[in-house]
């Protein structure tokens, strides 16, 4: 359980019945988001690993990430909008980090959507930084490709 000012969040396991709740934030969010059907396909990979955020029960958030070797992934972080700027992306983002770190990886990357001002300051803040650009690589734009090396935590 963690403390966020005046929230009290809990993070778990995602499971199979968080799956609608997933798939309908992932789409309220990302403009190309994933179908139920994709979730129920992470939940069986080995190397795939999905949190719940919730405040009072209630599901607020969600974030997974792929652990391969020596190299995790995140996939998405996901929160609601009426709870953001609260500190619950950056505790999901935690929970990543140190399942990844479990899990033996070396080091964490991601894509973000250039000019995601708010997801770029939460990566950086959290020891992420900037090694490389997608070009085109969303429809519309951009990726960035930001790295944080596990070893200098």
């Amino acid at each position: 359980m963690f403390f966020l000012g005046d929230i009290d969040l809990r993070i778990r396991e995602m499971t199979e019945e968080d799956i609608p709740f997933v798939s309908s934030l992932d789409c309220d969010v990302f403009r190309t988001g994933w179908t139920e059907e994709q979730y129920r396909g992470e939940l069986e990979k080995e190397f795939a690993h999905y949190y719940i955020a919730e405040s009072q029960g209630i599901r607020v958030g969600f974030a997974g990430v792929w652990c391969i070797y020596e190299t995790a992934e995140v996939s998405r972080i996901a929160v609601r909008s009426d709870m953001r700027r609260q500190g619950i992306g950056g505790a999901l983002l935690n929970m990543l980090i140190e399942k990844a770190r479990r899990s033996g990886c070396d080091r964490m990357m991601l894509e973000v959507r250039s000019g995601n001002a708010s997801a770029e300051r939460l990566y950086s803040r959290n020891g992420f930084s900037e090694t490389a650009l997608r070009r085109n690589y969303y429809v519309d734009g951009d990726a960035l490709i930001m790295t944080l090396e596990l070893s200098r935590l």
